[in-house]
């Protein structure tokens, strides 16, 4: 007979345990799990769980609202679905900042123990052996597939390089103009401190990277400014902040629109005549005399249809694919050019992609509405970042489209142009993506922008605004001195 004054051993501690669980499962009536999970599932969380039992093989979207309680529908699910046998183990595919989230979810409230599989983490598993259930491959550990196979379908080499220009003459003296005008603003309201200093930085950062891209998106930037008469609002909007038409979307979503950002924010009705005269100069500075960027582009399409390759042109902005489209179609050349953007349907898309199959030149002009899901690989063999991405993701996205298995081409071209005065493609180029490929050459893969919208927010800012004319005397980019930018992104770097 056990003594309760006589600790037990190891043994009866185990038994007394599982003494317990079968209590509680017997308890539980209908269901097995709930006395395995530490949650009381509200009445509308058990349809989910009621649903799945009835199916012989389950397959359930659950497509509640955020906050509703998706989560504990699936794990009652899963809890269920393996304690009754019919499941022994389970696989959750979710955005890399929700791996912690989730795991701890599964332990805490289900007794489920997970494993992370990260990019941090996929060499360890893999010495470990918990990769029975996973491969991952990336391009180095392929490299001695690069040759062609007995199809001549195989792995491109991809051969990289950068194309600069200035913003000289008329140009230059426009893009002064706009950031004279973006800097009185912005002290105007810092002098009221209505508080909305953030959302005046965010609206003079969304105008200089349109006045960037192109006459036509500077163009349709300051008209959208013009027609908007909008005051800053206190207390500001910050979801303004975080507009992805800015910023080029998550980690997880770079279908982005490729409509201008909201530019007006920070307009003031006494600004009338100065932003007429600003749409009037950039009107004007259409076409490759009054446009560096173009002019520079038009020289290296030549050469790459020279050299026989396809190119592929990504742009941001809707006015910026459009313009460069008409441009390179007015050159005399008998080459293909198509312009294909996010105004149209996806099938729209492919079936004007289609259509340059025979042509014997071809360039298409696309914005990052093709960044993803569309394969060119057997129409085109050359990729020019026409503007530069601010998610260095959505760069070997694009690229990606073009230097994939199947390429037919031995190598393909992948040509970024940059300003090498312009402080809004110095900051990226220099603080974002260029540290984005250090990380990438010594971790082998590619790390997506951090999250910390606002504090990326703030060092763009104070980078757009640093003015060209310090670097007058540097024959490079590199002038550009971006220490108190980086000061701020300091904390992400790990």
């Amino acid at each position: 007979m056990a003594e309760p004054a006589r600790a037990g051993n190891h043994a009866a501690a185990l038994l007394l345990r599982a003494a317990l669980r079968l209590k509680l499962r017997a308890g539980a009536g209908p269901f097995r799990s709930f006395g395995n999970i530490a949650v009381e599932p509200r009445a509308y969380q058990l349809v989910p769980l009621l649903m799945a039992l009835r199916l012989s093989t389950v397959r359930l979207l659950i497509a509640d609202d955020v906050g509703v309680g998706k989560t504990i529908d699936a794990g009652v699910i899963v809890r269920e679905l393996m304690d009754r046998g019919e499941v022994r183990c389970l696989a959750v595919l979710c955005p890399p900042h929700l791996v912690e989230q989730w795991q701890a979810e599964l332990e805490n409230r289900f007794n489920l123990h997970s494993v992370a599989l990260t990019s941090a983490s996929a060499a360890r598993l893999e010495r470990q052996g918990l990769a029975r259930h996973f491969v991952q491959r990336r391009r180095k550990d392929i490299s001695d597939c690069q040759a062609e196979t007995k199809d001549g379908h195989g792995f491109p080499r991809r051969m990289q390089t950068e194309i600069t220009y200035r913003l000289s003459g008329p140009w230059g003296s426009f893009f002064d103009q706009v950031q004279d005008y973006c800097t009185e603003i912005a002290e105007r309201v810092e002098g009221q401190d209505t508080g909305g200093a953030r959302l005046i930085g965010y609206a003079n950062l969304a105008l200089l990277r349109c006045v960037a891209s192109s006459p036509a998106a500077a163009a349709k930037a300051l008209t959208t400014r013009l027609e908007h008469t909008l005051t800053v609002v206190d207390p500001p909007n910050d979801d303004l902040l975080r507009d992805e038409r800015l910023f080029d979307g998550e980690a997880d979503d770079l279908d982005t629109s490729d409509l201008a950002p909201l530019g007006q924010i920070a307009f003031q009705s006494d600004q009338a005549s100065r932003l007429q005269g600003l749409i009037d100069q950039a009107h004007q500075l259409a076409g490759r005399k009054g446009d560096p960027k173009l002019a520079i582009l038009l020289r290296h399409l030549t050469q790459l249809l020279d050299d026989g390759y396809h190119p592929v042109v990504f742009c941001r902005y809707l006015a910026t694919a459009h313009d460069v489209g008409e441009h390179l179609r007015n050159q005399p050349s008998n080459v293909e050019v198509e312009v294909v953007t996010g105004e149209l349907t996806p099938e729209e898309r492919c079936e004007r992609i289609e259509a340059m199959a025979e042509a014997e030149q071809r360039i298409l002009v696309v914005t990052d509405c093709l960044s993803e899901g569309i394969n060119r690989q057997h129409r085109f063999t050359a990729v020019v970042h026409y503007d530069l991405a601010w998610n260095p993701t959505r760069h070997e996205q694009r690229e990606g489209r073009v230097d994939r298995f199947g390429q037919r081409a031995p190598e393909v071209r992948c040509n970024m142009l940059y300003g090498q005065d312009n402080p809004v493609d110095g900051f990226i180029l220099n603080v974002i993506l260029r540290k984005g490929e250090a990380i990438q050459k010594e971790l082998g893969v590619l790390v997506p922008m951090p999250e910390d919208a606002q504090r990326i927010h703030q060092a763009l800012v104070k980078a757009a605004l640093i003015r060209r004319s310090e670097l007058r005397q540097q024959p490079a980019q590199l002038g550009f001195d971006f220490r108190e930018s980086e000061e701020i992104l300091a904390p992400l770097e790990a």
